[in-house]
């Protein structure tokens, strides 16, 4: 009702401030992100000093974006968003969720090029932004975890590892670090992975991932289950 309300005021005054606030604030918690969206571009220029609507526009590009309903190429829609969070991180510095978003957005971007320097330069930048995140927000697990997928996928296990540990010493439950740090000791250090999957039936996974990690513990071990990664992703 208060988006359909905000929007008929639009018709009549269709860059006025308020309404469009109102309208993209209710249309983005309402998960609409494609009737959102074009409420929060005309923000950019009505009122570019409106952080969270430089945040909501970035998540909008980014979900509509990993959705396929993006109406223009991946590429573009996931550099978009890439664009509004590094713009919120200048205007939020003490918000944790810009952090995650920008790196985030380099890591998607990532996952529309080829293998080569392009993709490893997004990995790198995201690297960049998570440690730095890291340092700034430290009492949480999801930079260090962040930071420890990063290094995962350039293929540099030590500090991956090293990563993964620091977010599981943070909360010893996080169910992606535990998961991950799993999957790089499964083979070598058995005996430290079945402690980690006995950890982390007891968080909260999905009942699919559970019985995965049932299954292995049942089982004489070797590799996590590739399934698994579904809860592995730099999303958390």
């Amino acid at each position: 009702a208060a988006a359909d309300a905000a929007e008929a005021g639009l018709v009549h005054a269709p860059n006025d401030r308020d309404l469009l606030l109102a309208a993209a604030e209710s249309r983005y918690e309402l998960g609409e992100e494609r009737r959102a969206l074009r409420h929060l571009q005309l923000l950019e220029s009505v009122a570019p000093d409106h952080a969270p609507s430089r945040y909501r526009l970035g998540i909008c590009q980014l979900r509509l974006a990993e959705s396929g309903d993006a109406g223009e190429t991946r590429a573009e829609m996931l550099e978009r968003a890439r664009e509004c969070f590094d713009i919120y991180r200048d205007m939020a510095p003490t918000d944790q969720d810009g952090w995650l978003a920008a790196g985030q957005a380099r890591v998607q971007i990532a996952g529309t090029l080829p293998d080569g320097d392009a993709s490893e330069q997004q990995l790198n930048e995201a690297l960049s932004i998570w440690v730095e995140g890291e340092a700034r927000f430290g009492a949480q697990p999801e930079f260090p975890y962040r930071v420890g997928w990063c290094y995962e996928a350039l293929g540099r296990r030590t500090p991956a590892v090293a990563g993964y540990r620091r977010a599981v010493d943070i909360e010893p439950r996080y169910p992606p670090a535990l998961l991950a740090l799993a999957g790089l000791l499964a083979v070598d250090d058995p005996v430290a992975t079945r402690g980690l999957l006995l950890r982390a039936v007891q968080s909260d996974i999905s009942a699919t991932e559970r019985r995965m990690v049932l299954r292995w513990l049942d089982s004489t071990g070797g590799p996590i289950p590739t399934a698994l990664d579904s809860v592995r992703s730099a999303g958390g």
